[in-house]
């Protein structure tokens, strides 16, 4: 079975059960709330009850999507999707309340609390319930054995034998072997798996064997060793848990989730609730798409300006390294002269030379960064996030202060907390100061934080506090 399979298996009985869910609400409806239905003989589909079998239905796996109950689905608990299916359903009734409902003739206003609980009761049971089962369905395949995760085990070669051995089976882990620098000097020592090579080769082995888990157990003296892990797995996207020993050092830093009945805790990628994430992807999506066709007659005028500034292309393009540490293509109008940059990687200074007169100018009203909203429409860059860096001063830096690699579990920004509250940083010792403030922000996701972001952002850009 595949990710894609179970997620059909959701979707399509969320569906059908929004489907059912409307038509018995329709009959309910004009059997009980309308003026004129008295009998189950007189209840008839109309026009209204053809469109909202049809498009109701698309609306509420709409709202499921955002939410993000389809996210992870191999990973599901039945307490979580009680409550995850219990919000969702309240939220979406009350939206189909004041789009749809509050319209009907009723016999006195009550009726449309009375309406929009009934609505409410039976949307929940007609989803609930087949979620309820294709879940616990799953559960049981993987107490029998039926269905697994492949697993890695990575650290330190006495905490890694401690956590085979504690590691309960109704995880679903099948164990494909460890990785350890210590590795036991004879074959019936450490753990009974297979030793697959040094922690340096975690990446080529993920590759190697697809695997989809990997279980941390480190010692609580193997801090940098950790996050430089945790950085290889945020990058290539597996499930992460970790022992009491890890995430002891890891409180406080990333967001942990404990698996129930046992020691290990799990380590949550995600640094804001799935359904903000949607929406924030929505937003950057959005307001991408309008800046890039309203200020098509000012990038004219910008376009124009640069060719007479000096000679060269409009854009510069450079590689950056964006969310998971994925290099992309990050856009830029050219504020430099052409070949300013030769050989090693530099920084910009207050008042540096490789800048043309124009470029000066946009720097600082940060107009240079405006194509970045290509970026982010391609899904590379959000509207709000730590600035993106280069490899090269990324390795400097994680080398002083390995918080860095943090800041590369999100997408990048066209702005940031820490391009607002710090400005441009010309060295690494500035970048790392600089970095308090994106660890802040990190600590602190959400759609309302980037918004003060956004309005700080703002405040610089009218103020002209750019370099």
């Amino acid at each position: 079975m595949t990710a894609k399979v179970q997620n059909t298996k959701y979707i399509a009985s969320d569906f059908i059960g929004s489907a059912l869910a409307y038509t018995v609400f329709f009959a309910v409806r004009q059997l009980y709330f309308d003026l004129d239905t008295k009998q189950l003989d007189q209840i008839r589909p109309d026009k209204s009850f053809v469109m909202g079998i049809t498009l109701i239905p698309l609306i509420w796996l709409l709202i499921f999507f955002i939410s993000g109950y389809y996210r992870n689905t191999f990973r599901k608990s039945t307490i979580n999707e009680l409550s995850q299916t219990f919000f969702s359903v309240i939220i979406g009734s009350i939206f189909f309340f004041f789009t749809v409902l509050l319209n009907d003739a009723i016999k006195s206003f009550s009726v449309h609390y009375i309406s929009l609980l009934t609505f409410m009761g039976i949307e929940f049971v007609c989803i609930y319930i087949p979620r309820l089962w294709i879940t616990s369905r799953f559960k049981n395949q993987i107490r029998k054995g039926q269905f697994g995760f492949k697993t890695l085990l990575i650290g330190d070669l006495q905490e890694i034998e401690k956590a085979v051995k504690e590691l309960p089976k109704d995880l679903g882990n099948y164990l494909l072997g460890y990785l350890c620098d210590t590795p036991p000097a004879r074959k019936n020592e450490g753990p009974a798996i297979p030793y697959l090579g040094h922690t340096s080769d975690l990446e080529q082995v993920i590759n190697e064997t697809a695997t989809e888990e990997v279980i941390v157990a480190f010692t609580k003296d193997e801090e940098k060793e950790i996050k430089s892990t945790l950085e290889v797995l945020y990058r290539n996207n597996v499930f992460i848990r970790a022992t009491k020993t890890v995430s002891e050092q890891l409180i406080g830093q990333v967001k942990l989730f404990p698996s129930y009945g046992t020691s290990f805790v799990e380590v949550i990628r995600d640094l804001m609730p799935p359904y903000e994430e949607n929406l924030k992807r929505i937003i950057d999506v959005g307001v991408s798409i309008l800046v890039l066709l309203l200020l098509l007659p000012f990038f004219a005028y910008v376009i124009l300006r640069i060719k007479l500034d000096s000679k060269g292309p409009v854009f510069f393009t450079q590689k950056r390294a964006g969310l998971n540490r994925h290099p992309f293509q990050m856009i830029k109008f050219r504020s430099m002269y052409v070949d300013a940059e030769q050989g090693t990687p530099q920084l910009t200074e207050p008042d540096d030379n490789r800048i043309t007169p124009f470029g000066r100018f946009m720097r600082k009203y940060r107009i240079d960064e405006l194509p970045q909203f290509w970026n982010v429409l391609k899904g590379e860059m959000s509207l709000v996030g730590p600035r993106p860096e280069r490899e090269y001063f990324i390795q400097q830096i994680v080398k002083i202060d390995p918080n860095y690699l943090f800041l590369l579990k999100v997408r990048p920004g066209i702005s940031s907390l820490g391009m607002v509250k710090f400005g441009y940083a010309d060295n690494v010792d500035k970048m790392i100061e600089r970095l308090k403030y994106d660890m802040i922000y990190i600590k602190n996701m959400s759609i309302l934080f980037d918004f003060k972001v956004i309005i700080y952002t703002f405040r610089t850009i009218f103020t002209g506090k750019g370099v």
